[in-house]
C-alpha cells in the first residue's frame, strides 16, 4: 500500500481531472491543497472559507466576461448577417 500526502493526493487530482478551469483557478486550487492537513481544524476552516470567497470572486469575474463578450458575439452575428444580406440582395 502507497502512502501520499493530502497535498499530494490533492494535486493528483486537479492534474487528472479534466475540468474547463482557467490557469487561475487551477493555482488557487494548487494553493489550497499545500494548505490541506498542515493546520488545526480552525485553520483549514479558515483556509476553506478563503478560498471559498476567493473562487466565488474568479466565478462573478467570468459572469462578467461572459455577459461582456456574448453580447459582443451577438452583435458581431448579427452585423455578419446583415453584411451577407446586402452583398446577396
Amino acid at each position: 500500500m502507497v502512502y501520499t500526502t493530502a497535498s499530494n493526493a490533492w494535486n493528483e487530482s486537479l492534474v487528472s481531472s479534466k475540468t474547463n478551469l482557467v490557469e487561475e483557478d487551477m493555482e488557487m486550487l494548487r494553493a489550497f491543497g499545500k494548505m490541506l492537513g498542515k493546520t488545526d481544524v480552525e485553520g483549514q476552516v479558515k483556509e476553506i472559507e478563503l478560498t471559498n470567497l476567493l473562487l466565488d470572486e474568479q466565478a462573478e469575474d467570468a459572469r462578467k466576461k461572459k455577459m461582456k463578450n456574448g453580447k459582443m458575439y451577438q452583435s458581431l452575428g448579427i452585423i455578419s448577417g446583415l453584411a451577407i444580406c446586402i452583398l446577396l440582395g
